[in-house]
């Protein structure tokens, strides 16, 4: 293979996106609200994790010199899920009260993001790479 199409393979270079169902965490069947991911290396995600990567460090520096506490548990779970909303760039079937709920990264975090099942199919489908690569 030429590898100088390797690169041409990667989603986060082409803006490949991943759609997929959303299951019941029970029965496995679909809920009827579809999402539309990117991979976590696409640019918007990539470089909102270096710039909490680097937050971090900051504030652990400071805790160190200061001896007091670094970062919390729900700081990095709030940072977790703020990188999880932004790969998320789309949905449907998004509904709140019989009216369907506009799609924004605010609206993933508010309505989506705080069920840990939903996070962590979000993840799954994130983790798989073949979701992201051109057949």
């Amino acid at each position: 293979m030429d590898i100088s199409k390797l690169n041409e393979l990667n989603a986060a270079e082409n803006g490949i996106t991943h759609e997929f169902e959303l299951t019941h965490p029970v029965n496995g069947k679909g809920i009827g609200i579809k999402l539309k991911l990117i991979s976590r290396e696409a640019d918007a995600p990539r470089n909102l994790g270096i710039r909490l990567a680097d937050k971090m460090r900051v504030a652990e520096a400071k805790a160190q010199r200061t001896g007091k506490a670094g970062v919390s548990f729900a700081e990095i779970e709030q940072q977790g899920i703020d990188l999880l909303a932004a790969c998320v760039v789309g949905w449907e079937g998004v509904e709140e009260k019989g009216k369907p709920v506009e799609f924004s990264t605010a609206a993933v975090k508010e309505h989506l993001l705080g069920i840990n099942w939903v996070r962590e199919q979000i993840n799954a489908q994130l983790d798989e790479q073949a979701n992201f690569i051109a057949a």
